[in-house]
């Protein structure tokens, strides 16, 4: 039996990076995975990627940035598997803008990805974990929420926002059995990444090296990684850990 067996996980931006590890190795662990995504190759890949080795998976296209397409992936879930135990909110984007030459669409992009979708999707689940009786809730943010350093401004207060966000549904929603964790990453290797360093002109072996030199334990972080943290919160060995930002960071943070 896996750690999480008979339960049902939605993983948004699960297409790629770390939504991908995550919604496989849920899977691998007994989940039934929801995976979300706006693109539909990527995300069939995914799912065939999960049915291959025994596991189950549905599909679902969404823009969460927009509340119905939030509302539209939750009810799916409900529809094909009938409950919704994990709700793990990883999509996310990135920005490389300097606060005085940001402009609003710039901060609406950010904000809407990063800090919108969660309210959007944590808004339709958690009446459904609230009358399950149970459920954890885990969202991707970014260490940059705790110290900045050369991250964007916007980038910094979105995830921020979406750290505090999930502890406050840990306070208002503990005693629903409802528990919920955020998960802050440093340097990992994901197409986010490679998206950030193109942005600022690097020579890509060039910037991870230095994300690597810059991070105590001598390297860069796997979406696996991720992963595996994910996997604790979401089961029922971390029963009493709720409000926690987790920092998965090779200890970039005392860097």
């Amino acid at each position: 039996m896996g750690r999480l067996a008979s339960k049902v996980a939605l993983v948004t931006g699960a297409t790629s990076g770390i939504g991908k590890a995550i919604a496989v190795l849920f899977a691998r662990e007994g989940a039934k995975v929801v995976v979300v995504g706006r693109s539909i190759e990527r995300g069939n890949a995914v799912v065939s990627a999960i049915r291959s080795r025994g596991g189950a998976a549905v599909f679902v296209a969404a823009d969460v940035t927009r509340e119905a397409d939030c509302r539209n992936m939750i009810e799916r879930c409900m529809e094909e598997y009938r409950r919704l135990d994990i709700l793990v909110n990883n999509a996310g984007t990135t920005s490389t803008t300097a606060i005085e030459d940001a402009e609003e669409a710039e901060y609406d992009r950010i904000m809407d990805t990063n800090l919108k979708s969660v309210f959007f999707a944590c808004k339709y689940a958690v009446p459904i974990m609230k009358s399950q009786g149970k459920g954890a809730i885990i969202t991707v943010t970014s260490r940059g929420a705790v110290i900045p350093t050369d991250c964007s401004a916007l980038y910094a207060a979105s995830k921020a926002g979406a750290t505090q966000l999930t502890q406050a549904i840990a306070i208002n929603y503990g005693k629903y059995g409802i528990r919920a964790n955020s998960l802050l990453p440093s340097y990992i290797d994901t197409p986010m990444t490679d998206e950030y360093i193109l942005k600022t002109g690097q020579d890509r072996a060039s910037a991870l090296k230095s994300l690597a030199d810059r991070t105590p334990i001598g390297r860069i972080g796997t979406p696996e990684d991720c992963a595996w943290a994910a996997l604790f919160l979401a089961s029922d060995e971390a029963g009493f850990v709720t409000g926690t930002p987790m920092l998965v960071d090779g200890g970039a943070v005392f860097s």
